[in-house]
């Protein structure tokens, strides 16, 4: 990642604008923001890089949980992190087949690293109370007769939405 900045005005009123060049490609401009003088934008500039980076992992992490793909590295965002997002989504979604569906992905992803419930909780960050509701979910959703139940109900939903 590099940050370039852009020093504008005179006197007391100088204004900064950044561009923030991520190791893909991607640019982030920020700007214009008051400063006192150069040492003060390259001050901000360091402070703006650490929000920048938070941000993009953030907004990295969303986008590969609403794209639905495999857990693994997205863009600036670890595997790891999408992991968590993915069991934060399954866990608040009222959607029943969207829950299930994340909640499998998750434990796929879990069970092909060889993780225990202990290590799970460990690597995500996850305490002993949220653990259980996620237990507590994925059991009740992964019931047999309530799967094929919501299997059938999406079916005949995707047909309804033809009329």
């Amino acid at each position: 990642m590099s940050i370039t900045s852009q020093l504008s005005g005179h006197g007391s009123g100088y204004r900064a604008r950044f561009i923030i060049t991520l190791a893909d490609g991607r640019e982030i401009h920020r700007g214009p923001i008051p400063v006192a003088n150069q040492a003060a934008a390259d001050a901000r500039a360091i402070t703006l890089e650490a929000d920048v980076i938070v941000s993009i992992i953030e907004r990295d992490t969303e986008e590969a949980v609403d794209r639905d793909n495999a857990i693994v590295v997205y863009r600036s965002a670890t595997a790891k992190q999408i992991a968590r997002q993915f069991l934060k989504r399954a866990f608040l979604t009222n959607d029943p087949i969207k829950s299930y569906r994340r909640l499998k992905k998750f434990n796929d992803y879990r069970t092909a690293r060889g993780w225990t419930v202990a290590q799970t909780k460990s690597q995500l960050n996850i305490n002993d109370a949220q653990w259980s509701r996620l237990v507590a979910k994925w059991v009740y959703l992964s019931d047999a007769t309530r799967l094929q139940t919501m299997q059938d109900y999406n079916l005949i939903t995707h047909v309804a939405e033809d009329f």
